[in-house]
Formats: structure tokens, C-alpha cells, sequence
């Protein structure tokens, strides 16, 4: 994130890139100074639109760094738009695909969370 709160980028890999030894792996590095984990964050995506930017966002083509991550919100902070971020304490379940959704509706109809 920026100083004030909003998304720089959003990836689907590890970032930032650990730069401090290239021969070693991200679980590598983070083992030798755990202290790095503290510039990574887990993406919890909630979003919450006002109609006219959905109307507007609809109408824009797709970019070039939304085709490549497949993270549609590429294409508003591509086109100079800001998300805000917040930090939250706790953990969440991601619901992506179908089969992500009768998962976690198994996990509720059981009370496993």
C-alpha cells in the first residue's frame, strides 16, 4: 500500500521480490530473517462500488496487467482509480469458484466455521 492507505498492486505471487540472496527461496529467506514476513499480506477481498464506477468499470477494456495476474482491480489502478486497503485480525475462506462455495457451505452447514 501507498502511505495513505491504497493498493499499490495486487498479485497472485509472493510480493515484494526478496532481493537479499537470489539463490535462496522466499521460505529460505524468510527463514533466515523471519522479520521480512511483515511486508507480506494475505488478500482478502471485499469490495464495495458505487453503481455509476461498476456502469464506468463495465465499459473498460481489460489491461494488460489484469490479463496477465486474471485481477480484474488491476484494471482500476490501471486506469488511475485507488482501492483502499485495511488491515484486518482475522483470517478468511476464499470463495472463487463453485467448488469454493460448496465447500464452505459444507464448513457452515457443519459448524466448522
Amino acid at each position: 500500500t501507498d502511505r495513505e492507505g491504497f493498493a499499490l498492486y495486487f498479485s497472485r505471487a509472493p510480493i515484494p521480490h526478496v532481493r537479499l540472496a537470489p539463490a535462496l527461496t522466499l521460505e529460505e529467506s524468510l527463514l533466515r530473517d523471519p522479520d521480512l514476513l511483515s511486508n507480506y499480506r494475505k488478500h482478502s477481498g471485499l469490495y464495495a462500488y458505487r453503481s455509476g464506477f461498476l456502469q464506468r468499470f463495465s465499459r473498460m477494456d481489460q489491461t494488460p496487467l489484469e490479463l496477465v495476474e486474471a485481477l480484474e482491480q488491476l484494471r482500476a489502478i490501471e486506469n488511475g482509480f485507488r482501492i483502499r486497503v485495511v488491515k484486518v485480525e482475522h483470517r478468511s475462506i476464499g470463495v472463487d469458484t463453485e467448488q469454493d462455495y460448496v465447500r464452505v457451505k459444507r464448513l457452515i452447514e457443519e459448524n466448522i466455521v
